[in-house]
């Protein structure tokens, strides 16, 4: 089972030295699509700049990148958006 890296970025990165273990890339999409929801949780009603949760797998490679909060910024290809984003 391959290990997946979710990081939070805004300009800054939060890296995640532990990384989880995920079946596929796609359910690591959908571990990222919960850590954006819990993350906009956290920061609902707080005023914090467009971020997104980068999916690596464990070489390095950028498999997703769900956003949690977009502004102005527009999807990039490869961008998920949530339901309601």
């Amino acid at each position: 089972m391959p290990k997946f890296f979710f990081e939070v970025k805004n300009g800054i990165t939060i890296r995640d030295r532990i990384g989880s273990w995920c079946r596929t890339e796609a359910d690591a999409r959908a571990k990222a699509i919960i850590i954006a929801e819990k993350v906009e949780q956290v920061e609902e009603g707080v005023s914090a700049p467009a971020r997104h949760i980068s999916v690596r797998d464990d070489k390095g490679r950028e498999v997703a990148t769900v956003i949690v909060r977009d502004g102005a910024r527009p999807v990039k290809s490869g961008e998920i958006r949530r339901p309601g984003h």
